[in-house]
């Protein structure tokens, strides 16, 4: 019983500590939301893309991604290795924004461990409004590499919220809650005891 508990605890705890990712997900990516105000945890390439607290989808910054589509200075790219368990099923999920007066001179295009996910051209402006992408990727137990490449000359694409979660079943979150205020409860009932015999 005693470590029926503390193993669901454990559970509990990690899954409300990843950040972004909702309850019963764990994140694999780092920094996914931007909330460090850089690019910590990932890689990037080309000119005119920043962090930014101008237009985040959550919490206060995003990715503003500017990079020309024309040589020598572009396209630009972003991207880091997602470390993945053979044969596990992930979500990839992320938000997109395209700030573009001038559609006709830009591209976005997602890769996950070389294989691509998604591309577009020409994309018009989104104004307020932001469009969730959801994609099923494979571990294969190696690092993976999640790569978005973009061009938007010469305005941005937002980005946020970049996760790859595990899916984990409800009913599991629930048993470990319950599980928690049993603890919880034989926690307070040894106190009582111990005051008790003190008394």
């Amino acid at each position: 019983m005693r470590s029926l508990m503390l193993a669901s605890l454990a559970t509990v705890l990690c899954l409300f500590a990843t950040g972004k990712a909702t309850a019963g997900e764990i994140n694999l990516v780092a920094n996914g939301g931007f909330e460090t105000g850089d690019f910590t945890g990932w890689n990037v390439s080309g000119p005119f893309n920043s962090v930014s607290d101008f237009f985040p989808h959550t919490g206060t910054y995003s990715a503003a991604l500017g990079s020309t589509t024309g040589l020598p200075d572009g396209p630009g790219s972003l991207w880091q290795m997602i470390n993945t368990q053979a044969g596990i099923q992930y979500e990839l999920s992320f938000y997109l924004n395209c700030w573009d007066d001038n559609p006709e001179s830009n591209f976005f295009e997602v890769y996950f461990d070389g294989v691509l996910l998604y591309s577009e051209t020409d994309r018009p402006d989104d104004g307020p409004n932001w469009e969730h992408f959801v994609f099923t990727v494979i571990g294969d137990g190696s690092p993976q590499e999640l790569r978005f490449n973009f061009g938007n000359d010469p305005h941005f694409f937002f980005i946020d919220d970049v996760a790859v979660c595990v899916p984990v079943p409800a009913g599991f979150i629930m048993a470990g809650m319950g599980a928690l205020g049993l603890a919880g409860m034989h926690l307070r009932r040894r106190v009582l005891a111990r005051k008790a015999q003190v008394a």
